[in-house]
């Protein structure tokens, strides 16, 4: 296919008039949102800079009714329970003063915790915050260590304020100051990546003198800048905290000092087992050699350069804020009988969700961990977000594991730094001055939501065909897209903005892009929320991409109709066609007339990528 370097509008005609579905290509993404000017709200689609909203479809869909009868839809498929007891049974009664109010979409009671200077506080009681509910944090008095088992206990925050508020002119410095106060992990962390870092840095002067003692003040500000435990967001909750940048950097200050208690137990049975890592022990791990791996080199590139770039803002007199929300659906719409239909779609050849879809909510392609392997060895889409914005870091403190109702939405994470390739390729790409527009609460307007597709395995692979599955992946989209009370547009209604997404579940998850990619459009048809696909280089996948949904919104079918041919797909016999050859043949709406017409173009040849 000959390269495009302009926009080309794909937008199909037929008797119902012009189908909005966009093709981008290249860098042009961005120029249409340019271009493209404000528009003014949709009451049912959220606006988007690549379309202008659809008109109503209420015409055409009782057109429709009166043609014809779609089969009856399936059940929908139960999906394996969590837990015991209901949701009602495990959430938290919100306290008084807390923001807590009920939301719709399905969504569970939500409740706001602001802790950041000058708002409101968190629940304190009798333990002060010491207990399964909150963050334990470092400067707790009952955070105590033994130097040796059997020994006696005192105070660690006492030994890491006297280690740390000591010069710090060296690896082994900072080596020691570590050990320090994790007497028990003397004999089991390799820390040597670090070292080797710090010794061949080009910068390594600077970050002695400043950088690394700007870290260590910052951390021994703690007590001052988060006087209230940090709650937990815990499975089965609807629960927001706010913080600003000040304390995140704080919070990740201490993360790379590896000052937080309990947090380096990987045995099943840990308090937090079901947490990500915080401490930053692994990422300073070395190869056999004692060497920095190249990608952990550029992991702390970031790193280093997001805590220089704090060192150089001094007291940050204003400091933004960060809100991280736990969104969580109690119930979910019955998706075989749906008769919501599809809208917009701009497919987007080249370009990249960060950098080319500005006001857009943007898909982070979750691990269960949030974060996944940011702290190990990971450096594909979410591991790259979260080192470009390090303050989403701070999400791996509080955030338990994400279950199948879940999605986690971080709004106002400040980007510091630019980036060049991917997972084996990644490296840093210098300083990210961000001048994206704050909102009414001082949060830059980014919002990102993480969501977790199911992993598969070359063993595992066709079970993602099942309608069990489906659903699964059906009801995280959902969740995910779902508005969130934490963010709203201008005029104060629920936030519909064009969602910015991709190949999620795909690649190392293993997942069938075509199949992932209607599953997502279904999702945001539910909430009337617009979309810009990017196919990240794949142009041949654009294009089918494109064509599929414009077929989908020309003939008006509805998430009902699409959603039980999807579920359908179990019982049929089609080794060598791809989804969305099935589709074409399965959906009454799509297929070609018997007789004086042609098959559907593609249907008979070899697929490019046939389910196994």
């Amino acid at each position: 296919m000959a390269k495009r370097n302009i926009a080309k509008d794909t937008a199909r005609r037929d008797k119902n008039g012009l189908v909005q579905t966009t093709l981008c290509f290249a860098a042009s993404a961005r120029a249409l949102a340019a271009s493209a000017g404000p528009r003014p709200a949709s009451a049912s689609w959220g606006s988007s800079p690549f379309f202008s909203p659809p008109a109503s479809s209420s015409s055409s869909a009782s057109q429709k009714s009166s043609q014809e009868s779609p089969p009856a839809p399936p059940v929908p498929p139960a999906l394996p329970s969590e837990g015991s007891g209901s949701d009602t049974d495990v959430d938290t009664p919100p306290e008084p003063g807390l923001g807590a109010r009920n939301v719709g979409a399905g969504l569970s009671d939500y409740e706001h915790i602001d802790l950041t200077l000058g708002g409101g506080t968190g629940p304190v009681d009798a333990s002060g915050g010491w207990n399964a509910s909150y963050v334990r944090m470092p400067c707790h008095e009952k955070n105590t260590v033994q130097e040796r088992p059997g020994g006696p206990n005192f105070s660690r925050w006492e030994v890491v304020k006297s280690v740390l508020a000591c010069p710090l002119q060296s690896f082994p410095d900072v080596k020691d100051a570590i050990l320090a106060y994790n007497p028990t992990m003397r004999s089991s962390w390799d820390i040597s990546g670090l070292g080797d870092y710090l010794r061949n840095h080009p910068w390594r002067d600077s970050l002695f003198s400043t950088t690394i003692p700007a870290i260590a003040n910052l951390a021994l500000r703690l007590p001052t800048l988060l006087p209230n435990p940090i709650p937990l967001l815990r499975a089965k909750e609807n629960k927001a905290i706010t913080l600003n940048q000040l304390q995140i950097a704080c919070i990740l200050a201490n993360a790379f000092f590896c000052t937080f208690p309990r947090r380096n137990d990987t045995r099943k049975t840990a308090e937090y087992a079901s947490y990500p890592s915080i401490n930053f022990s692994t990422l300073f791990a070395g190869t056999k050699e004692g060497r920095c791996d190249p990608l952990k080199r550029a992991k702390l590139d970031c790193i280093f350069h997001y805590f220089t770039e704090v060192a150089r803002r001094g007291q940050w007199a204003n400091p933004g804020n960060v809100t991280f929300h736990r969104q969580r659906c109690s119930s979910f719409p019955t998706f075989a009988s749906s008769t919501a239909t599809f809208g917009p779609v701009a497919v987007c050849a080249t370009g990249t969700i960060e950098d080319d879809a500005p006001g857009h909510l943007e898909v982070d392609f979750a691990n269960r961990v949030i974060g996944g392997g940011v702290l190990g060895r990971g450096t594909v889409q979410e591991e790259i977000r979260f080192l470009i914005s390090p303050e989403l870091l701070a999400s791996r403190l509080f955030t338990q594991r994400l279950e199948d109702s879940d999605a986690v939405i971080m709004i106002g994470a400040e980007r510091f730094s630019n980036y060049n390739g991917y997972a084996k390729t990644f490296e840093w790409g210098g300083p990210h001055v961000d001048h994206t527009a704050q909102d009414a609460r001082g949060r830059f307007n980014t919002r990102i939501v993480a969501i977790d597709a199911r992993p598969y395995g070359p063993r595992t692979a066709g079970t993602q065909y099942t309608p069990q599955e489906m659903e699964r992946e059906l009801r995280k989209a959902y969740v995910g897209f779902a508005p969130s009370p934490c963010v709203e547009s201008a005029n104060g209604a629920e936030d519909r903005s064009p969602i910015a997404t991709g190949n999620w579940g795909c690649g190392a998850f293993g997942g069938d892009a075509q199949l992932k990619a209607l599953l997502q459009f279904m999702a945001a048809a539910c909430h009337r929320r617009a979309i810009t696909y990017f196919a990240f280089g794949n142009a041949d996948f654009a294009d089918e991409l494109a064509d599929i949904h414009a077929e989908l919104m020309a003939k008006g079918v509805t998430v009902g109709e699409l959603y039980a041919c999807l579920v359908s797909i179990a019982d049929r016999a089609w080794r060598d066609e791809t989804v969305f050859g099935y589709v074409r043949r399965s959906l009454p709406r799509l297929r070609p007339p018997a007789i004086g017409l042609p098959p559907v173009s593609g249907e008979t040849a070899k697929p490019q990528a046939s389910i196994a």
